[in-house]
């Protein structure tokens, strides 16, 4: 070879995950539905669709459970950063089959633009989900949307996001 290419670059890239416990819920009677609101981990704003709190999937951890019903869903508020992973625990609770949960990311002008990133079904055993994201800037919003045929119990919900910028 007569020619030789070198790419430099410079990172200014930093890392950070947000695991949302749902500890700070609180509010109405834990094993009615309803529309929970609150301020989680790093303040991070979320809202529950048709939710409860009453169950667990880890004995002594709070967590989140989402009716078997149209419009029941976890959407977070305003998170800085691009989305690179999200992980949760998951599993069925009471009776049903066939349970799938919708994960989603809302971003661009006024959040405007929905690109789901998988759909993963869940049964009464748990489950933790693991789901890579790329190609997505900040900031963005994160949704579970409930399908109609289960109950899930959702805990641990971690977020990982990257700041900074790679200039060659």
């Amino acid at each position: 070879a007569t020619a030789y290419e070198i790419d430099v670059y410079e990172s200014n890239l930093s890392s950070n995950t947000t695991t949302e416990t749902f500890t700070s819920i609180g509010g109405g009677t834990t094993s009615n539905y309803s529309t929970r609101s609150w301020t989680g981990n790093d303040n991070i704003t979320w809202t529950a669709y048709n939710s409860r709190t009453d169950q667990v999937i880890f004995s002594g951890n709070d967590a989140l459970t989402l009716k078997d019903a149209s419009g029941s869903y976890l959407q977070s508020g305003e998170i800085t950063g691009n989305p690179t992973n999200i992980t949760f625990d998951i599993k069925q609770s009471f009776s049903g089959s066939e349970g799938e949960i919708t994960l989603s990311i809302l971003h661009g002008v006024s959040f405007g633009t929905t690109t789901q990133i998988g759909v993963y079904s869940y049964n009464s055993s748990t489950q933790n989900i693991v789901a890579p994201i790329s190609g997505i800037s900040g900031p963005f919003k994160v949704v579970l949307s409930n399908n109609t045929a289960a109950r899930p119990t959702i805990d641990n919900l971690a977020i990982t996001t990257t700041t900074g910028t790679l200039s060659y």
